[in-house]
């Protein structure tokens, strides 16, 4: 992991991966590339980090999430649309097991019933190792959030194999506490106040349904 880097040196490794992205779809770059690079007063005071998921083997943000999973010590907090990664979901396992605060939000009605089932088949073993579910009502969870004791990352990826492994996806990874307070008191309290709790599916159709397309995860 490279050092974190100021708030305007993360502008323009964003500009960077943007232009990066354009070109790898063939789209035309001027030859000139300065007036993306403007020069900046203020060089900022977070520690952020550009993290990608590239297709052919560049996976920084995945290799980040893991990490920060891995390494929690307290609390982590989890909002995603999309969970259906089995080697997340048994690092996030591991941590409740560990004694780890851990939090989970995702929809309680996704668009996608089989990434969701999938994410089901992984119930019993998160919520029996101590960690929490709630499901959001009435709308698809949309935002992407990792949060592990005083860092959180953030951005486009999905905790599905299409983001984690395949896909062209960008975050930033910010290791502030102040910060992570705001993705407290701003998105994860009044979500989860909304939310209902999460319980294990019952009943044996459910319960064989959901292990399916669990054993498809990778390819949802």
């Amino acid at each position: 992991m490279k050092r974190l880097r100021s708030g305007n040196d993360i502008n323009a490794l964003l500009r960077q991966a943007s232009l990066m992205s354009f070109r790898a779809h063939e789209g035309p770059l001027p030859s000139d590339l300065s007036k993306y690079f403007p020069p900046q007063p203020d060089p900022g005071t977070i520690p952020i980090a550009l993290l990608q998921v590239v297709p052919g083997g560049f996976i920084s943000a995945t290799q980040a999430i893991r990490e920060l999973i891995d390494n929690a010590k307290t609390r982590l907090d989890i909002m995603n649309p999309y969970f259906t990664d089995a080697d997340i979901a048994q690092r996030v396992t591991a941590a409740a097991r560990r004694g780890v605060k851990v939090r989970i939000v995702v929809s309680e009605k996704s668009n996608n019933t089989q990434a969701t089932a999938a994410f089901k088949s992984h119930y019993g073993a998160l919520l029996h190792a101590g960690a929490k579910i709630y499901e959001y009502p009435g709308a698809v969870v949309h935002a992407k959030v990792v949060v592990a004791d005083d860092t959180v990352v953030f951005g486009t990826v999905n905790l599905d194999a299409w983001a984690l492994y395949r896909n062209y996806e960008v975050a930033m990874m910010a290791r502030d506490p102040a910060t992570v307070s705001l993705f407290e008191t701003r998105l994860f309290e009044p979500d989860i106040a909304r939310s209902h709790v999460g319980t294990a599916p019952t009943g044996l159709q459910a319960r064989i349904k959901d292990w399916v397309w669990g054993k498809f995860a990778y390819f949802l």
